[in-house]
C-alpha cells in the first residue's frame, strides 16, 4: 500500500480509505486458486451395515439416491481429496456416493480400531457442477453415536 492513501485520525490510529482497502481485496480475490472445505452428515445413533442412514444437518436421513447437490463454478476443477470418520466406537467403513453410485473402496474410509480416521491415499474423485453426493455405511460393528462422516472437497482455479 502507497504511503498516499494513508491518513492520520486525531486519536493516532492510521485510516485507510476505501479506495486502498478495494485494492487489496482485489488482490487477495484474484490470487485464490485454490481452496478446500468440508462436506459432513451426522448420524446420533449406532450405524449399521448397508445403510443411507447419514443427514445433512435437519435429522433426515438421505435415500440411496439423495444427497446434496454440489456446485461447481465454470473454470474451476472440483475433487474430492479425503474423507474422515468419527464414531463412537466400534469399527466401520463409510463410502462416498456420487450421483447414486457408490464409489466403493476407490474413495472411502475405514475405522478398525479407535474413534477417528482420515483418508486421503486414494485417487481424487471428480465432481461436476450439479452432481450429487451422498454416504453409505459398507460395513459397521459395535458402533455408538454419534458418528459423523466428512468429505474434504479441494475446488481448484482452471
Amino acid at each position: 500500500m502507497a504511503y498516499s492513501e494513508t491518513t492520520w485520525v486525531d486519536d493516532g490510529v492510521p485510516a485507510i480509505d476505501d479506495t486502498a482497502l478495494n485494492k487489496i481485496e482485489a488482490g487477495i480475490t484474484d490470487a485464490r486458486t485454490e481452496y478446500m472445505y468440508p462436506v459432513w452428515a451426522e448420524e446420533n445413533a449406532a450405524i449399521v451395515a448397508n445403510g443411507y442412514e447419514w443427514a445433512f444437518g435437519n435429522g433426515a436421513n438421505t435415500p440411496s439416491d439423495g444427497g446434496m447437490t454440489m456446485y461447481v463454478p465454470s473454470g474451476w476443477t472440483c475433487t474430492v481429496i479425503a474423507m474422515s470418520l468419527r464414531i463412537g466406537g466400534g469399527t466401520a467403513t463409510v463410502q462416498l456416493v456420487l450421483n447414486g453410485a457408490s464409489q466403493g473402496a476407490s474413495c472411502n474410509v475405514a475405522i478398525a480400531s479407535g474413534q477417528s480416521n482420515t483418508e486421503d491415499g486414494f485417487t481424487p474423485v471428480a465432481i461436476a457442477n450439479n452432481d450429487y453426493i451422498n454416504f453409505r455405511t459398507q460395513a459397521a460393528s459395535g458402533t455408538s453415536g454419534p458418528c459423523v462422516i466428512t468429505a474434504w472437497v479441494r475446488m481448484l482455479k482452471d
